[in-house]
């Protein structure tokens, strides 16, 4: 458009007329020439505009470097626990996460070994305790070695990104009986920590992107980003008793006799009472 106007513009005016004075090197140049040297000048200048342009959006769009620390502990002993998790920023991730409006959550796998009850879940979600969505089938009956591997998410109930806690009730599977009996050990996998930042903040550098629910309903899944961390405490192992197959022999002839003298004393009473 630019162009086209200015060559327009030069066929109706003589070139001399653009002589100042002693400058009068312009009356010696085709009209059309020193117009396409404007054209490309100002080219020029628009692209290096756009280009600062484009420079200074990207300045002004937040940037989270990610810089997290999380404490993960267990407590309770025997088949029923509770995971705690302690999610700390730093004081510029904090701000950013604020004022972008940004969600946290874990993804935590839950291994053979463990489950997460779903109806006490909801019981937690629906007076607010814990906001949590189960990922995968769960069978609370099932022991380890028929059961399934599923995961939980656990997201932020508040905004105050500088200390998040969360907590994760869990339950212990029984195993499969073994000689000698002794434990079996159950791994705790660290947890996966999630940022969605639904108005522009955006991180530092590269991040795997994962598709997780947008809340603890899952009507909907969101784009999450995988924020790295650093871990405070080491891997964490439950031990779980496992049955002794050396009773089998002497725990199944007391399980008979005591079943037969069970059914013999029932029937002496029955034979006894006057119907």
């Amino acid at each position: 458009m630019i162009k086209a106007y200015f060559i327009r513009y030069t066929s109706t005016i003589d070139a001399s007329s653009f002589s100042f004075g002693p400058i009068t090197w312009l009356t010696s140049l085709n009209t059309v020439t020193v117009y396409s040297t404007v054209i490309h000048v100002l080219e020029d200048m628009w692209y290096l505009i756009f280009l600062a342009l484009l420079f200074d959006i990207s300045a002004c769009q937040k940037c989270l470097k990610p810089d997290a620390l999380i404490t993960q502990t267990i407590d309770n002993e025997g088949f029923h626990r509770d995971i705690k998790y302690l999610i700390e920023f730093s004081s510029n991730n904090v701000n950013i996460l604020f004022s972008a409006h940004c969600k946290v959550a874990l993804r935590q796998d839950i291994p053979l070994g463990l489950f997460v009850n779903p109806d006490q879940i909801a019981d937690l979600v629906r007076v607010r305790k814990l906001l949590a969505y189960i990922d995968g089938k769960v069978n609370v009956e099932t022991p380890m070695h028929h059961s399934e591997p599923h995961s939980t998410y656990i997201y932020s109930i508040n905004d105050t990104f500088s200390r998040i806690s969360l907590e994760l009730p869990i339950h212990l599977r029984y195993q499969r009986a073994q000689i000698t009996g002794g434990y079996g050990k159950i791994e705790l996998p660290k947890p996966s920590l999630l940022v969605y930042c639904p108005e522009g903040a955006i991180l530092c550098g590269s991040s795997q992107k994962v598709e997780a629910p947008c809340d603890y309903t899952g009507a909907k899944g969101c784009m999450w980003s995988n924020v790295s961390y650093k871990a405070i405490t080491n891997d964490i192992e439950m031990m779980v008793p496992l049955g002794n197959l050396d009773h089998y022999p002497i725990v199944s002839i007391v399980t008979l006799l005591v079943a037969c003298a069970g059914c013999i004393y029932i029937l002496s009473v029955l034979s006894t009472t006057i119907l």
